[in-house]
C-alpha cells in the first residue's frame, strides 16, 4: 500500500509528466508495479518542488530520450530513474521558488472561480427564458412497479432516478430538429477510411479533442490518412457532432469553418447536419444544456464504457420557442460561449507561463 506525501511515477507516462505525491485521501491506497512509489527525504527537498521539477518540460523531454521500448510503451525504470539528476537549492530557495509560483496560480484560480458562474448563468437563462423545468419523476419509497416494455437501461440509476422535463413551449424531438444524420446533404454516407489515402490530409477530432460542456475544438496538427488506422466520419461544413461515448462529458462540436476541408473524426461521434430553417445557434445552445444531458442520463447502456444510442439520442425533447426568441437565445448563447472560450485560453495560457517561470527559476540557477 503507499501513504500520504510519498512520491509517484507512471513507468509509461512519466515521459507525459505522469508524476505526483500521494495526497491524504489515497492514504493507504493499492497501485500496480508500473507505478514505484518513495519516500521523501524532506530534509533535502520539498514535496511539491519535486513533483514540479520532474513534470517539467526540461526533465520529460530528457526522460523521452532515455526511455526504452515500442511507441506507446516505452518504460522509465526505477533504475534510471534514480539516476536522473535534477538542481537542488536550499530548502529555503526552495520555499521562495513555490512562493512565487503559487502566487501566479492564485490569480489564474480567482479567474477560474469567476468563470465557474458563466456556465451555471447560462443554464438559468435558457430555463427561465422557456420555462424549462426538470424534476424527479415521482415515486414513493419501497418496492417500485416499472414496466418492461418501457425499459430500455436496467441500472438502478436510471430506474430510481428518472427525470421529467418539460418546457412553457412546445417540445420537440431532437430529430425533428435534424435534416441529415450520418449522412451529407447529397445522400453520401460520412463514414470513411482515412488509410485508403494515406497521403492525404486530415484533421483529426478524438474525444479527447473537444473541452467537455463548452463546444470548443482543441487539435489543430494535421495527419496523413496512413496515420489513422481505424474508419472515421466526416464532418461537413455547418455539421454538429455529439459523443455517444460517454455522453455525460457533453462533447459537441459545431464546425463552423468555411475554409477547413477533410475535417474527419471518431467513429464515436454522432455527425448530423439540422434543417435550414431552423436557427443553429440555438440548436448549439440546447445541445449543451443540462436539460438535454437529464435526459440522456436515462438512455446511457454500458458500464466500463456507457454510450447512449442514436435512436434514444434523436428521441430526446427540447423546448421550441417562436423564432426571434431563438434568435435572441441563439445570440446569447454565442457571445457567452466565446467568453468561455477565451477564458479557459487564457486561463490555459497563463498556467503554462507559470510553470515556465518556475523552470527557468530552477534551471537558470543551476
Amino acid at each position: 500500500s503507499i501513504k500520504a506525501g510519498q512520491f509517484i511515477f507512471s513507468k509509461i507516462d512519466a515521459r507525459n509528466g505522469a508524476v505526483g505525491i500521494i495526497p491524504q485521501h489515497l492514504d493507504g491506497a493499492i497501485v500496480t508495479a508500473e507505478f514505484p512509489v518513495f519516500d521523501v527525504d524532506k530534509k533535502l527537498v520539498l514535496p511539491e518542488y519535486l513533483q514540479l521539477v520532474m513534470s517539467s518540460e526540461s526533465v520529460t523531454d530528457y526522460i523521452k530520450s532515455i526511455v526504452r521500448g515500442s511507441t506507446n510503451r516505452k518504460r522509465l525504470d526505477v533504475a534510471t530513474f534514480r539516476a536522473i539528476r535534477i538542481p537542488l537549492p536550499s530548502l529555503d530557495e526552495q520555499k521562495q521558488m513555490l512562493k512565487t509560483y503559487h502566487d501566479s496560480i492564485r490569480k489564474i484560480e480567482k479567474r477560474e472561480h469567476e468563470l465557474e458562474t458563466l456556465p451555471k448563468r447560462m443554464q438559468e437563462k435558457l430555463n427561465e427564458t422557456t420555462g424549462v423545468r426538470i424534476k424527479k419523476a415521482e415515486g414513493g419509497q419501497g418496492l417500485r412497479a416499472v414496466s418492461f416494455s418501457n425499459t430500455k437501461n436496467w441500472s438502478v440509476e436510471s430506474t430510481v432516478n428518472a427525470m421529467i422535463v418539460s418546457s412553457d413551449y412546445p417540445m420537440r424531438k431532437i430529430g425533428d430538429f435534424v435534416d441529415s444524420f450520418m449522412w451529407d446533404g447529397e445522400g453520401n454516407s460520412l463514414r470513411m477510411v482515412p488509410k485508403l489515402t494515406p497521403d492525404k490530409e486530415f484533421l483529426y477530432v478524438g474525444m479527447e479533442n473537444i473541452e467537455k460542456g463548452i463546444g470548443k475544438l482543441t487539435c489543430d496538427k494535421l495527419k496523413q490518412g496512413g496515420e489513422i488506422k481505424s474508419s472515421a466520419l466526416r464532418i461537413p461544413s455547418g455539421f454538429f457532432l455529439f459523443g455517444r461515448l460517454r455522453p455525460n462529458l457533453n462533447k459537441y462540436w459545431r464546425n463552423e469553418s468555411k475554409d477547413l476541408y477533410n475535417i474527419v473524426c471518431s467513429t464515436e461521434f454522432m455527425v448530423f447536419s439540422i434543417k435550414e430553417d431552423e436557427q443553429k445557434d440555438y440548436f448549439e445552445y440546447v445541445l449543451s444544456s443540462d436539460l438535454v444531458q437529464a435526459q440522456i442520463k436515462q438512455h446511457i447502456t454500458g458500464t466500463g464504457l456507457p454510450r447512449v444510442n442514436p435512436s434514444d439520442f434523436l428521441e430526446v425533447r427540447v423546448p421550441a420557442p417562436p423564432m426571434q426568441m431563438k434568435r435572441q437565445l441563439g445570440k446569447y448563447f454565442k457571445e457567452n460561449q466565446r467568453k468561455l472560450w477565451d477564458a479557459n485560453q487564457f486561463i490555459a495560457t497563463e498556467r503554462t507561463k507559470a510553470l515556465k517561470e518556475f523552470e527557468s527559476q530552477i534551471f537558470e540557477k543551476s
